[in-house]
């Protein structure tokens, strides 16, 4: 099959790939613009791709129009805002996406936000490096230790199940929140499912790990934080979108709860006169909790192993319109 790839792909992936197929790899990069929709077709069509195997690329409509050759897209990320799946489907064109590719990576950095917001990392190191060291600072900087706490999640998918068996070494109690799950499979992830409300007034932590969807929006918001006990705390793993943002600065200015921590924000990159900044009760990276080595290894072995069931036959593991399954 003709394969056009432009995501970054694992080079033994792509090798065992190329014994099998004709593949064209032009993946993007950092500091590399992303291909228009007119560049974007022209490519796959001058290739007459039949896969296109694709990461952060904008599939629109214009740019499937007339690819008559096209029968699939592999998408190297578990978020699909930038294919149009209707007009795919419409054509025949099988979507796919890799689901879990990061989780793990996610979901140990979760852990360590978890740490680092609780028992003063950052401005211990920020003392350390600026000659604040001084011997009330022993005190000043205590905070909880994990085990004994009650963790709350937010949805319960790839990364909070990786997570809830992360912190199980930590002793801690896990009660989760997630419509779409059945407690049979919470129970082995020794899980306890509770209502909306509940996690948050349970929780010493809550951990966000809810999709980007109209239903989520703005979930999380003043509301949901007021149920907080003070001494609790706020992590963001997955998507700024299910947050109020302003409701959480407001929180975190009047410290009516201990402290935050985010990797996702409304705005990305985060403008310099942004509020957050201005919190010292809040820990931030900027957007690098999925930034794992491992992230490319792990997406080039999902569309791998599709791209085979394919070429088979056979339906994709992780296929999207499953209105066209081969069943």
């Amino acid at each position: 099959m003709r394969i056009y790839i432009t995501a970054p792909f694992d080079a033994a992936f792509l090798e065992e790939m190329r014994k099998e197929h004709d593949v064209t790899y032009n993946p993007w990069s950092d500091g590399s613009r992303l291909m228009s929709e007119q560049e974007l077709h022209c490519a796959l069509e001058q290739a007459k791709a039949e896969i296109l195997v694709c990461e952060s690329d904008v599939v629109t409509e214009r740019v499937l129009e007339g690819l008559h050759d096209l029968k699939m897209i592999c998408v190297c990320r578990a978020g699909l805002n930038d294919i149009d799946i209707p007009a795919a489907t419409r054509r025949g064109i099988l979507v796919t996406n890799t689901p879990g590719r990061n989780a793990e990576g996610v979901a140990e950095m979760a852990v360590a936000l978890m740490i680092m917001c609780s028992r003063f990392m950052t401005q211990g190191e920020y003392a350390l490096r600026h000659g604040q060291w001084d011997d009330g600072l022993y005190f000043r900087m205590r905070g909880p230790e994990l085990v004994g706490k009650t963790v709350g999640l937010i949805g319960f998918g790839n990364v909070p199940r990786k997570l809830a068996a992360l912190l199980s070494s930590f002793r801690v109690r896990l009660i989760a929140y997630d419509p779409y799950v059945k407690q049979e499979t919470a129970d082995a992830y020794g899980v306890q499912l509770v209502d909306f409300d509940t996690i948050f007034q349970e929780a010493d932590i809550v951990s966000n790990h809810l999709p980007q969807t109209p239903e989520t929006k703005g979930c999380i918001n003043a509301e949901k934080f007021a149920l907080m006990k003070p001494t609790s705390y706020f992590i963001n793993t997955a998507r700024a979108e299910a947050v109020d943002e302003a409701a959480l600065i407001e929180v975190l200015q009047n410290h009516r709860i201990a402290a935050a921590a985010l990797d996702v924000y409304r705005q990305e990159p985060l403008p310099m006169d942004s509020p957050l900044l201005k919190l010292d009760n809040l820990t931030m990276m900027p957007h690098l909790c999925g930034a794992s080595s491992d992230v490319v290894r792990n997406h080039s072995e999902m569309v791998a192993e599709d791209i085979d069931l394919y070429a088979a036959g056979k339906d994709p593991v992780r296929l999207v319109n499953r209105s066209l399954s081969r069943k």
